[in-house]
């Protein structure tokens, strides 16, 4: 007698296998937000963070930070549980067919077969269905303990943005950074200790004593006779897009004024500036489409605060006659008033705004 396996038992255990491998559990992201708390030694220096996404300033320590962080972790699946169950009953309806078709034999005096009841077919399907089962099972309960045991696990975790570095400053101080260590338990913490610069100090005097002043906004530029002042920790100023009240030129043009104006003063060493990248964020956030939508002082002013900056700077080209004025006024955020202001002439080319552009930095940077 043969007895071979159906083709419905053999497609059942392709689909068994499809099956098995697709219920594998993977890996799965979580999202969520870390405080950090920043501290520094001495307080109130000015924090930046750096990462992939930019370098942007924090504010005055101590303070707090949210950090976006991406923990991937193993998703675990009943689909081993369901299996292993489903082979089980799989094995013993095999084993069952395989009894229920050997039947019996009916043979005469002379030992011939007279009748024979045994079902080939139900044996080979029984036997089919029996060893898928079996298999299944046995290879299935352990797959489904240790997917069960894995559940949760975190696999990998680290900031979305990537590394993330803490910078402080503060006049008279060395600036002092420390990479944020993720590995540390939550919540988490910097602390930046910065040494005392003995150089700052010993120039003190020859500020005249305004170091030491009580009006003296801690981190500003001090001006008069002797030129800028402390250099170890200069302020951030929020530098918003050119004004171009008088529409004579194109947006393009405008970009590129507002991005060589706040190259001018970080290279004539002025002001620290805070990434274009920033203000637009906040201006997303605010629901304003561009630079221009943020143009009167009251919305610069709470645009320059979110961004934890010292000044803001807002420059305006006018024509007036067959030439063009640039105008440009800095704001100091702590004392709420204007800190100083230039003026400069010239044609209205796009070359000859370049040159006004560098020459009013030029100015900015010298009051």
């Amino acid at each position: 007698m043969s007895i071979r396996a159906p083709r419905s038992a053999r497609a059942l255990v392709a689909l068994t296998s499809v099956t098995l491998v697709a219920g594998c559990g993977g890996p799965r992201e979580l999202s969520s937000k870390v405080v950090v708390e920043v501290e520094t030694t001495p307080p109130g220096a000015m924090v930046t963070l750096s990462d992939a996404s930019g370098r942007r300033a924090l504010g005055r320590a101590p303070l707090t930070h949210e950090v976006e962080y991406v923990e991937t972790v193993y998703e675990s699946t009943p689909t081993w549980w369901i299996m292993t169950a489903a082979s089980a009953v799989v094995a013993g309806l095999g084993a069952a067919l395989v009894m229920g078709g050997a039947g019996s034999e009916l043979r005469d005096s002379g030992g011939a077969i007279v009748r024979d009841t045994t079902d080939s077919t139900m044996i080979g399907t029984g036997i089919a269905l029996a060893a898928l089962g079996g298999t299944t099972f046995f290879v299935g309960l352990p797959l489904a303990i240790v997917d069960t045991s894995l559940a949760d696990d975190v696999l990998w975790s680290s900031p979305r943005h990537g590394p993330t570095a803490y910078e402080a400053d503060l006049p008279g101080y060395r600036g002092a950074s420390q990479v944020l260590a993720t590995s540390a338990e939550r919540p988490w913490s910097v602390r930046l200790v910065l040494a005392e610069d003995a150089s700052a100090s010993a120039s003190a005097p020859v500020l005249g004593g305004l170091a030491d002043a009580p009006n003296v906004a801690e981190g500003s530029v001090l001006s008069g006779a002797g030129g800028l002042g402390t250099r170890g920790a200069l302020p951030f100023v929020a530098v918003f897009e050119v004004e171009d009240r008088s529409r004579v030129t194109d947006a393009a043009t405008i970009a590129a004024l507002t991005d060589q104006l706040a190259t001018q003063l970080v290279e004539r060493r002025a002001f620290r500036v805070v990434p274009a990248a920033d203000l637009r964020a906040r201006l997303a956030e605010a629901k304003k489409a561009s630079y221009q939508a943020c143009v009167d002082e009251r919305c610069q002013i709470e645009l320059g605060k979110a961004v934890a900056a010292d000044r803001t700077l807002s420059a305006r080209i006018l024509r007036v006659g067959e030439g063009c004025t640039i105008n440009g006024v800095v704001y100091d955020l702590k004392t709420e008033a204007t800190e100083r202001a230039a003026s400069v002439r010239g044609g209205c080319t796009p070359e000859a705004l370049v040159a006004g552009i560098e020459r009013l930095a030029a100015k900015l940077a010298e009051d």
